[in-house]
């Protein structure tokens, strides 16, 4: 059963530009590499420059010896820099509740004073002004 005819199938109408399946993927790298020898050459790892996000919101985490490395890929038509930095200060704290206490659960973790305050100010208040003499459609 060809991929497009089941999307076709499964949805009535379909933005070309957006995955049919999703909106944000997450990718956990944790392949093992292997360190080849070259003699008294070595080889590093140098990670590609993208452009272009592939989709809407990608976390793409990576192993790195003893730590992870964390790659936001995103579509700037959707998403402003403030707001991936915000998701990345969130993933952050719930990373650091999540290690330190083995038994939390995500919903118990406390934001910071620094984020509710962020989402008083930029996130609740926003005043709408609409035509009065119009009816919106």
């Amino acid at each position: 059963y060809p991929f497009e005819s089941l999307v076709n199938d499964l949805m009535d109408e379909r933005d070309a530009s957006r995955n049919p399946l999703f909106d944000v993927m997450l990718v956990l790298q944790n392949n093992e590499t292997n360190h080849a020898n070259f003699g008294h050459s070595q080889l590093t790892h140098i990670p590609p420059q993208t452009t272009t996000a592939k989709f809407d919101l990608s976390f793409i985490i990576e192993e790195d010896r003893d730590d992870y490395v964390v790659n936001i890929e995103y579509n700037t038509d959707l998403y402003a820099e403030e707001t991936i930095h915000n998701l990345a200060y969130q993933l952050e704290n719930i990373i650091q509740h999540v290690t330190s206490t083995q038994a939390l659960k995500i919903q118990d973790i406390q934001e910071s004073p620094d984020m509710l305050e962020w989402v008083e100010t930029n996130v609740n208040h926003h005043t709408l002004y609409f035509p009065e003499n119009n009816s919106l459609q």
